[in-house]
């Protein structure tokens, strides 16, 4: 793993990054054929897959570059030679997103346990055909975005003078609990007794990071449009 998981800026969604070494330990020119499997864990969902050789010496096989994806198609590279104490370097960037409702503690722990297919960002690489096979794996945990939300009443009920007209502030923390981006929809439900009628709502935003998304600020009002 070279880089990685990084988040492109969209929900949830990142990109990672594999490299894998060829190197010929013999006294002879050899020939492979090299395929790479990914084996990603549940809540994974990989979206585009892209190879490309990043070596010095070149290649002289017939490449699978624009079929692979390591998910149904396999092969990168098929009988590729490597010449005496020399390496062919290849690069894979795969990018995925994560549902963080179907990812567990075990399907992104890179450990491959009874019943699970994939975990992890797990990728194997393997050469075979005119060298005896040999494979390496390479895996990273997979991100578990998560937030923690904390509402408080900060103010009131206060009198605003008027009769029996009063004034309530609540105040929303939403705090990452995890090691990844966490991308969030944030909504609010008013659910105030009988006798009590909501005149006026406002909601601005009062931390320190600042905003990304898109606000409704507007349009909020707890009872009727709650995002």
């Amino acid at each position: 793993v070279t880089a990685g998981p990084t988040s492109t800026g969209n929900v949830n969604e990142y990109t990672m990054t594999y490299q894998v070494e060829v190197s010929n330990t013999s006294d002879a020119l050899a020939f492979y054929d090299l395929s790479d499997t990914l084996k990603y864990g549940a809540g994974a969902t990989i979206t585009d897959v892209s190879v490309s050789y990043v070596g010095v010496e070149g290649t002289t096989g017939t490449t699978n570059y624009t079929n692979f994806d390591g998910q149904s198609d396999y092969l990168i590279i098929d009988d590729e030679q490597v010449g005496t104490g020399k390496e062919d370097v290849f690069q894979i960037v795969v990018t995925f997103e994560v549902d963080p409702a179907k990812v567990t503690s075990q399907s992104a722990d890179c450990e491959l346990t009874e019943g699970e297919e994939g975990t992890g960002l797990l990728n194997t690489a393997e050469v075979s055909d005119g060298v005896p096979s040999k494979n390496d794996d390479a895996c990273a945990d997979m991100p578990n975005p998560s937030v923690d939300i904390v509402k408080t009443v900060t103010a009131g009920p206060t009198s605003t003078g008027n009769v029996n007209e009063y004034t309530i502030t609540y105040q929303v923390n939403v705090n990452n609990t995890s090691d990844a981006l966490a991308f969030y929809d944030l909504s609010d439900t008013l659910k105030y007794g009988a006798g009590a009628t909501i005149t006026d709502v406002s909601v601005s935003y009062v931390g320190v990071e600042g905003t990304t998304g898109t606000t409704n600020y507007t349009n909020f009002d707890g009872q009727s449009d709650y995002l």
